[in-house]
């Protein structure tokens, strides 16, 4: 039985607070920019995108701007974030001088009108937007995001303890997923998606091999609390929709690994819970 909800507290440390630590270059663009980034004027039309290793951001032509996950083979799977703006065709994204990112439907613009969607960022004169490692963000240059999706994997540490552009395959004490997020391993993905539910996938091609069944949840992020127990909590009470039901294992960290096993650790290295889902390659 899980134990009570006051018990729970939420995680300190989140993907926003780390994700400004981690270098930001992309990796490989479509066809939209040379470099990931949309600087003031540059647009993002229909049918357009920037691939970033497994995710891409793209402006489809019904109107919706998307992040997916993909397999290996480019095939979207999985919908991290959207602005969901679908049943506007023609619609396309904007860098615009003041520092907003904006959707507008077709025949709109900066002065026309007719935005649908927007980053909120007016007033930042010469900010740019940039896709990288599964995040959208608009910040000026070289400095922290003005406003970001908040999707995107968590970057992992190098021995002196500091946040590389490399993804985590693992969630240490404090850490925390929120909705679009991830840790990755070689071969499978944690992620948590926006329905509340996290759900582990293999990358070959993009299966669930398991879930913490909490779809249909809003509110929520997954926490690795620090007394051991891995728990999806309602952000504003701490309530556990579900958990590990491991607290005596302080310190314990949640690692997804090359075998496709979602394992938990304590620092001594005792395997406490796991997915059950190893060597299903």
């Amino acid at each position: 039985m899980a134990a009570p909800a006051p018990q729970l507290q939420k995680a300190p440390v989140t993907k926003d607070q780390v994700r400004v630590q981690a270098p930001r270059t992309a990796k490989v663009t479509g066809n939209a920019t040379t470099n990931g980034q949309l600087t003031a004027g540059q647009q993002l039309l229909p049918g357009s995108k920037i691939v970033d290793n497994d995710a891409t951001l793209e402006m489809q032509a019904d109107g919706n701007l998307v992040i997916y996950l993909n397999t290996p083979s480019g095939q979207h799977f999985q919908v991290a974030w959207s602005t969901r703006t679908w049943g506007n065709t023609g619609a396309y994204l904007v860098m615009q001088a003041d520092g907003n990112l904006v959707l507008y439907k077709q025949g709109g613009g900066p002065t026309t009108g007719g935005a649908l969607w927007s980053s909120g960022t007016w007033g930042h004169a010469g900010a740019l937007a940039d896709f990288v490692t599964g995040e959208l963000a608009v910040h000026m240059a070289g400095a922290n995001a003005l406003w970001a999706t908040g999707t995107g994997y968590l970057p992992a540490k190098d021995a002196a303890g500091h946040y590389i552009d490399s993804p985590s395959d693992a969630l240490y004490s404090n850490w925390s997923l929120i909705p679009g997020s991830w840790i990755e391993s070689t071969n499978a993905w944690v992620l948590m998606q926006g329905d509340g539910n996290v759900v582990l996938y293999r990358k070959r091609d993009g299966k669930a091999l398991w879930s913490s069944g909490t779809w249909n949840k809003s509110n929520v992020r997954t926490v690795m609390d620090p007394r051991g127990v891995l728990a999806v909590i309602d952000k504003n009470t701490g309530f556990p929709y579900w958990d590990t039901n491991t607290w005596n294992s302080p310190g314990a960290s949640a690692k997804i690994q090359s075998d496709l096993n979602f394992v938990l650790y304590t620092p001594g290295g005792s395997a406490v819970w796991n997915s059950q889902t190893w060597a299903q390659y």
